[in-house]
């Protein structure tokens, strides 16, 4: 019989993460951890195939554990965590296929297909080879001795292609972000730093005109309204500007201005891939 008295043990706290994306790698890890050990049997190719797969899934959840304090930044925009994890996953996903059932291979063979075909080209050898050996070669359901092995290397195959390619769009897209986010900085500071030498010296960049006054004078018109170049001359053509840009966009979303035609070539990017890349990393 228990003390009265005694204390009870407090149950682990798991550490505390911040981002979607960090709760769903530590979830796929757990469903994937829970689908080997209902596959284990008693040799040595299942236990080298849990060490591998165990090794994977651990650097995987160390990276979604892993905290980001003075180093947050540089991790967002590399994405060294995230790649880690889901590239980790990834080979854990692989290297499961040597010991799934037959059943698990024959149905999920087509989610297979679905991602070769998301990253490629439905015309990408590839594809081809991958429908063909997934789909149209693959063996009956009363046949005892198949999927084999070469089934289940080309399952794995397929896996690995698509997986790579993947990674690879995400890689470029995080690429392209951090591009645009440095072009827009560098943007910012370049009209920041005209509006400062605008005020400081505001002879230097005139935007001022020679206008006919009545009875034929010349003027200057400025866009503060002063006879001559003023402090903030620079600024407020930069925020007309921008309430200009944030106007059209306002129109535009309200379906007050017809959006361009649309044309038989889809928009393309030197950082993009052939095929738009998976939401939300």
């Amino acid at each position: 019989m228990a003390e009265p008295h005694a204390r009870q043990q407090k149950p682990k706290r798991s550490p505390k993460r911040v981002g979607g994306w960090r709760e769903i790698v530590v979830a796929r890890a757990e469903l994937i951890a829970a689908q080997l050990e209902a596959t284990r049997v008693d040799g040595e190719a299942w236990r080298t195939t849990k060490a591998s797969v165990d090794k994977h899934l651990d650097a995987a959840r160390e990276a979604a554990n892993r905290k980001q304090r003075l180093t947050g930044l540089r991790d967002w925009l590399t994405g060294a965590y995230i790649t880690s994890a889901w590239a980790h996953l990834h080979n854990a996903e692989v290297l499961m296929v040597s010991v799934v059932s037959k059943e698990d291979l024959t149905a999920g063979r087509h989610a297979a297909i679905a991602l070769v075909e998301q990253t490629f080209s439905k015309q990408d050898p590839r594809c081809v080879e991958a429908r063909r050996q997934l789909i149209d070669d693959w063996p009956a359901a009363g046949d005892p001795e198949r999927p084999g092995l070469t089934e289940r290397a080309a399952y794995r195959t397929a896996l690995q292609w698509g997986f790579a390619a993947s990674d690879e769009q995400y890689s470029r897209v995080r690429s392209f972000r951090n591009m645009l986010l440095f072009s827009a900085l560098f943007m910012l500071l370049l009209a920041l730093g005209l509006g400062w030498l605008g005020t400081v010296k505001p002879d230097l960049i005139s935007l001022c005109f020679t206008n006919i006054a009545s009875g034929g004078a010349e003027a200057q018109s400025c866009p503060a309204g002063a006879s001559g170049p003023g402090r903030w001359d620079i600024f407020l053509v930069e925020l007309l500007g921008l309430l200009g840009a944030r106007s059209a966009r306002w129109w535009r979303s309200a379906g007050c201005v017809a959006p361009p035609r649309r044309t038989g070539c889809p928009w393309r990017s030197p950082y993009s891939s052939s095929r738009p890349a998976p939401s939300s990393r």
